[in-house]
């Protein structure tokens, strides 16, 4: 059976790893909850970017239309 005095030491170093423990849960809820924010947050970039690219795309498509037509009336040809 550990001394009195050993069985302090061992009593206080299972408290700090109880302790210890207990912050490496709540660093790691932290994070988790950090990282749900980031994919959040990119999500909405994603989504972002794709409505762009459909507007550039039907832009695109809209002044090809129009320039074409310009073209055609230039060259005396009904578009």
């Amino acid at each position: 059976m550990p001394h009195t005095e050993e069985r302090v030491d061992l009593s206080r170093g299972q408290h700090a790893l109880g302790a210890g423990l207990e912050d490496i849960r709540t660093i790691t809820a932290d994070i988790h909850s950090i990282l749900e924010e980031i994919r959040s947050m990119l999500q909405v970039l994603v989504e972002e970017m794709q409505a762009q690219r459909a507007w550039r795309e039907k832009t695109s498509g809209m002044l090809d239309q129009l320039f074409a037509r310009v073209i055609a009336k230039s060259e005396g040809v009904d578009a």
